[in-house]
């Protein structure tokens, strides 16, 4: 049973249709398909939208603490013009098992292999890995990693271990002086709970039909507020797998330049260190951090010229 603002629903499924006729959308629910794929023991859940066999397929990682559905109307709109999608709800988050909050970058890097095995099973066309702020730090490292994609295209980037990655948290003071510690309590005590607001500005960030991050996360029956110290410490210490100038396939990065979490000029030294000869930072104004939410359909339109342009 979950429960949102006084209603019980018995699915998730209930629960979105609920969520979309309050806010007057289109009922866009029945062109997914859920699927399951098993991760080391887990049952990790895909929404899929089958367009053609050969045509192209956007695998997707969401943001700390979503899941693929908060991201379904840019996920529709990507099928709405000719893709394939498969979406993932990373284990501990969303419909997928697994200690809820409970997670290491290296586990999302685990289930999104897996999640483009299926992509690659189901479908011949080309793959484009997508992420959205933790989900796009995920691709970048997917991306180092020399995944078998055909692009990757990121909201936000990150090196989680390198020093100017502190200014992303809400304290930046902390992670400098902090980290050690943290590694330390994570070995000893790695489910303790932390509360996601502890160390992100949540309520900076608008989301529509929520108000802001950190509403959503209260309310959504779906969404984590808190994730475990053990979670928190590889967010802290993971490393990129090779170094930035190493990655060859081409990687289109975006943001808003009124991003509440991710600077401008920090998303730029990162990009500008990638070696790949194709990639583009595209920087959109007057956007926040929840653009891909906020604006589906804009961003929707930039990511397939992107991806159409990789014919050319």
């Amino acid at each position: 049973m979950l429960d949102y603002k006084g209603h019980q629903f018995n699915t998730p499924n209930d629960y979105f249709t609920h969520l979309l006729e309050e806010n007057g959308m289109p009922n866009i629910l029945g062109d997914f398909i859920e699927e399951t794929i098993q991760v080391g023991g887990v049952s990790v859940h895909l929404r899929v939208l089958r367009k053609n066999e050969d045509a192209p397929t956007a695998v997707f990682i969401p943001g700390t603490a979503t899941y693929a559905m908060c991201y379904a109307e840019f996920l529709h709109a990507l099928y709405i013009a000719g893709m394939n999608v498969v979406g993932l709800d990373p284990r501990g988050h969303g419909q997928s098992k697994g200690l809820r909050g409970h997670y290491t970058i290296q586990s999302i890097m685990e289930d999104t292999e897996h999640a483009i095995q299926y992509a690659k099973q189901n479908f011949s066309g080309p793959v484009h890995l997508i992420g959205s702020s933790q989900g796009g730090i995920t691709a970048l490292y997917l991306a180092t990693k020399g995944v078998s994609v055909d692009s990757v295209i990121c909201q936000n980037i990150a090196n989680l271990t390198a020093k100017e990655a502190n200014q992303l948290s809400r304290f930046p003071w902390l992670g400098r002086l902090g980290k050690p510690m943290l590694k330390l309590f994570a070995r000893l005590l790695p489910k303790i709970r932390i509360p996601i607001h502890a160390y992100l500005a949540l309520y900076k960030v608008r989301v529509k039909h929520f108000g802001n991050a950190r509403s959503f996360m209260q309310e959504d029956p779906l969404a984590l507020e808190h994730i475990t110290l053990g979670t928190l410490a590889s967010l802290a210490s993971t490393k990129l797998p090779n170094p930035l100038a190493a990655l060859t396939l081409p990687v289109f990065v975006f943001q808003g330049d009124a991003d509440e979490i991710f600077p401008v000029a920090y998303t730029q030294h990162l990009v500008d260190a990638i070696g790949s000869p194709i990639k583009e930072f595209k920087v959109y104004p007057n956007r926040g951090h929840g653009i891909m939410v906020n604006e589906p359909g804009e961003v929707a339109h930039d990511v397939i010229n992107w991806i159409k342009g990789l014919k050319d």
